[in-house]
């Protein structure tokens, strides 16, 4: 691998790592400030925005991703145009939320025990804003700039921790207002994280231009239905299982959701670089880091098992005892899920984005039906088990795909490559020989 691929991806990773740890520590005390049902509630309220996003997202990130691959002089215009164009879809979307046309809004937030207009009108500006943060990130992908993506996430995520800290200093409780408090933290944690990547990004924003707009919106609404399905895969399970069991299933939930996350971790690092326009062309880096996915993964779902009912316990509390078996259930749902998050830019620079569409499609279709069927039947478990279901059925049809672009064959595609291996067996050998001397 090039050397600049394995700096950036190491700089990616660290941020990674920071976001994880500063994740979990705003969990843990956002658990301890709310309980179980608080924290359903809140993680109702701002993930139904983030699913809702990806239909305002209209598919342009990866038409910008496209376009400005190929038209680098324009890809500030192309940034600007496409975010532009994606906030008037976010503000029309949340007038339907807010007005509750036909409904929506009672069946999106069925599980908020006591939903405010308050309440509400947050979760629809976290809408917007979200919809903002995830191009500004794009726009930092396509200027060759992953890490800077990933310094916007940490500021966006440390916001949200310090008002955690924050709150709990001041001694606030589920009764004192905390659940509003923190969702405007989240919306001050993106406005951050947003003026973070357009800031840092190799190109100043412009004004929109509407021939820019009219440029991306087809590519976009091609790539729509599997860049949605790629969001819902990750968000349905916790939007029905509120819709269909409550807060308290969904707080449990949401702590396995965030510990078995960590498993992809690093193929989410890879897989910002390698859509990095610096590392477009390089097939080679491309086979390689998808080799290591299946190993590394399998060695920190293994880690979590372990490491994780001792976090649960000891820091989230007795009433997350639930969450211990979820987290079981999600872990080789992530294994499976890092594999195509690290093989999706080389079949999406490779022309295949229809494939990764499909497969993903074919994904969250699997989940929507085992999910109505399970959720009832088992609660939280049903989810996880949906999950599982639907991370599996992406990864087979992604693994059927890739050999015809790898020239490996299926299990050698998800491998480290042989003469990885012998180098690093090399190097380990002369290692211990030079410790003997």
């Amino acid at each position: 691998m090039t050397r600049s691929f394995l700096s950036q991806t190491g700089w990616v990773f660290g941020t990674r790592a920071a976001l994880a740890a500063s994740v979990f520590v705003a969990d843990v005390v956002v658990a301890r400030l709310l309980g179980l049902e608080g924290k359903g509630a809140l993680t109702i309220l701002v993930l139904t925005p983030v699913m809702l996003a990806s239909v305002a997202n209209l598919g342009l990130d990866f038409a910008l991703n496209e376009v400005g691959h190929r038209h680098p002089d324009r890809r500030a215009t192309l940034a600007t145009s496409a975010a532009t164009l994606a906030s008037l879809t976010a503000v029309g979307i949340g007038a339907v939320v807010v007005l509750d046309v036909g409904g929506i809004a009672s069946w999106l937030y069925a599980g908020v025990p006591d939903l405010t207009a308050v309440d509400l009108l947050l979760s629809v500006a976290l809408l917007v804003l979200e919809t903002t943060f995830a191009m500004s990130l794009m726009h930092a992908m396509t200027d060759g700039a992953p890490v800077v993506m990933g310094v916007a996430r940490l500021v966006r995520r440390a916001t949200v921790l310090v008002g955690a800290i924050v709150l709990a200093a001041w001694g606030l409780d589920a009764e004192g207002g905390t659940l509003r408090l923190l969702l405007m933290f989240h919306l001050l944690g993106l406005v951050a994280g947003a003026s973070v990547a357009v800031w840092r990004s190799g190109s100043r924003p412009t004004w929109p231009r509407f021939s820019a707009m009219r440029a991306l919106l087809p590519r976009g609404m091609r790539a729509l239905p599997g860049r949605l399905a790629e969001r819902l895969q990750t968000r349905v399970d916790v939007v029905l299982l509120g819709v269909l069991a409550g807060a308290g299933p969904v707080g449990a939930y949401s702590v396995a959701v965030g510990l078995a996350e960590i498993v992809f971790f690093l193929s989410s690092s890879v897989s910002g670089v390698l859509f990095s326009r610096r590392v477009t062309d390089d097939v080679d880096v491309h086979v390689r880091a998808i080799g290591w996915m299946l190993p590394i993964g399998l060695a920190t779902a293994v880690a979590m098992a372990a490491a994780g009912p001792l976090a649960i316990r000891g820091l989230y509390g007795p009433a997350f005892a639930d969450s211990v078996v979820l987290l079981w259930l999600l872990l080789p749902a992530t294994v499976l899920f890092s594999l195509v998050h690290a093989s999706t830019p080389l079949l999406v620079q490779r022309g295949r984005s229809g494939d990764v569409s499909r497969a993903q499609v074919a994904g969250v279709a699997t989940q929507v039906v085992v999910a109505l069927v399970a959720i009832p039947a088992r609660g939280a478990e049903g989810a996880a088990w949906a999950t599982l279901s639907a991370y599996g059925v992406t990864s087979i049809m992604i693994a059927v795909r890739l050999p015809h672009e790898t020239g490996r064959h299926v299990l050698g595609a998800f491998l480290p490559p042989r003469e990885d291996l012998r180098r690093w067996w090399t190097a380990a050998r002369r290692s211990r020989r030079d410790l003997g001397e």
